[in-house]
């Protein structure tokens, strides 16, 4: 019986999974050409990157949205501050009827207090407000929106996706405009080879300008806490929070604390 030919990990050209793995020489030349510090977590941002670059994203922007978007993010505020103020006033020792309701509740909370659920109630409207924030930021145009030619916002979010992971890593990427060079334009050309076709702009037909936009867009909203929280949730586990056990936000959480900052070694020219 003929021997199966073993599949690339990460074969050019083709639809991958979440959880491909980008060539380690491929990766290797560009943690190199980012400067970072933690090829690990670079490799990692980096795959998944161009694993978006396979997928369509969503079509939810633009001012028209953004007042919806954050009446609901409102909403779920509310509700979770509501939550937390009813459970804490239960707490109070002086109220009769409220420790009859906190014995009886606390029956129904094995191994679990009160108080902790409190705290996490204190967690999730925080965590609500920075991702609100974003949201409106993200869908409220500020002059011309950030997409590229050709790809819309598909390139952008691409790009928006490599500067996030060297930011993460403690590098980033370079660009000059008026010289028309810097390192983002050569891990563009070292990833060709595993986009779809026509994804990128033929080489040496790079738009400078609107790169520029994407990048400064992306070092703006690294600064946010719930971005970098939200992109170490797609990194992880494809973003799909709402199914996220407490110990997959906990390994998020972690992972969000030990991306870089604001990222000083990015410049644009």
């Amino acid at each position: 019986m003929p021997k199966e030919r073993p599949r690339p990990l990460l074969a050019p050209r083709r639809a991958r999974r979440s959880h491909a793995i980008l060539p380690t020489p491929i990766a290797a030349k560009l943690a190199g050409l980012a400067a970072v510090s933690s090829d690990e977590i670079f490799k990692k941002c980096v795959t998944y990157a161009v694993t978006s670059a396979h997928t369509n994203p969503a079509r939810l922007r633009g001012p028209l949205y953004a007042g919806p978007v954050r009446e609901r993010f409102d909403e779920l505020l509310r509700a979770t501050l509501l939550i937390q103020k009813l459970l804490d006033a239960i707490q109070n020792p002086q109220d009769r009827s409220a420790s009859f309701l906190r014995r009886r509740l606390t029956n129904y909370l094995p191994q679990r207090s009160l108080a902790s659920y409190i705290a996490e109630l204190s967690r999730l409207a925080k965590s609500v407000e920075n991702a609100k924030n974003s949201a409106v930021e993200e869908l409220v145009e500020r002059g011309r929106p950030p997409g590229v030619r050709g790809q819309g916002q598909r390139l952008g979010r691409f790009i928006t996706f490599l500067e996030f992971g060297a930011l993460a890593a403690g590098g980033g990427w370079t660009l000059n405009k008026n010289d028309e060079c810097g390192t983002l334009i050569d891990a563009l050309e070292l990833l060709r080879p595993f986009v779809p076709d026509n994804f990128l702009p033929v080489e040496g037909k790079h738009p400078y300008s609107s790169y520029q936009r994407i990048l400064t867009s992306a070092r703006s909203r690294w600064k946010n806490k719930g971005d970098r929280l939200l992109f170490a949730m797609v990194v992880l586990y494809g973003g799909e929070q709402s199914r996220l056990s407490a110990r997959q936000m906990s390994q998020a959480e972690a992972l969000a604390l030990s991306f870089g900052g604001a990222g000083t070694k990015s410049t644009v020219a």
